[in-house]
């Protein structure tokens, strides 16, 4: 049945083209030939195209779960690793803390050390200067105990009368309470 149908329907064409109701250009050669191909394609291709499509969605599946696979290690990798930088990071906020508190002894110790070297020096450089103001001082009462006796010396020479010398002995004590004693 299907036979003679596609006999007929050559037929009805070829009555078609002798009465010349469809005229030969390149459109209808065209037209002509693309549906011998759609028709062979459907007839004798269909199930060979069908088979490829099947098998490249088959690789396009696998491939899609191969990285659907990669994504989620390489999520399960990236979690793995923030909780280990979160991991370390704690590690290394109990070492500061630890660090801190082993090195503030050591800190107290260094500054009480600096600060009793530093009162040393300054305590010894204070007995230095006071030695030195000692020392002239010293030299200075020397020196005026010289002046003094010179001078007493000369006043209470032989030459002079008593009541002289009782005078400049008078003179001399008040000007040694006054230098004292202010």
């Amino acid at each position: 049945m299907m036979s003679s149908r596609y006999l007929f329907f050559c037929f009805l064409i070829l009555i078609a083209f002798s009465k010349e109701v469809l005229v030969f250009n390149e459109e209808v050669l065209i037209l002509f030939c693309f549906s011998i191909f759609i028709y062979l394609i459907i007839n004798y291709g269909g199930d060979m195209i069908a088979s490829e499509l099947d098998s490249r969605n088959k690789k396009i599946k696998e491939e899609l779960d191969l990285y659907k696979n990669l994504k989620a290690t390489t999520l399960h990798h990236l979690i793995g690793y923030h909780q280990k930088q979160k991991l370390v990071n704690f590690e290394l906020k109990q070492v500061l803390g630890f660090s801190k508190n082993e090195v503030k002894p050591i800190e107290l110790h260094y500054e009480n050390s600096v600060n009793s070297l530093v009162t040393l020096n300054f305590e010894e450089r204070l007995k230095r200067a006071v030695i030195s103001e000692n020392k002239v001082d010293a030299a200075f009462q020397k020196q005026v105990f010289v002046d003094l006796r010179v001078y007493l010396i000369n006043s209470y020479s032989v030459e002079m009368n008593t009541k002289k010398r009782v005078e400049i002995s008078k003179n001399c004590i008040k000007q040694l309470q006054s230098c004292f004693f202010k």
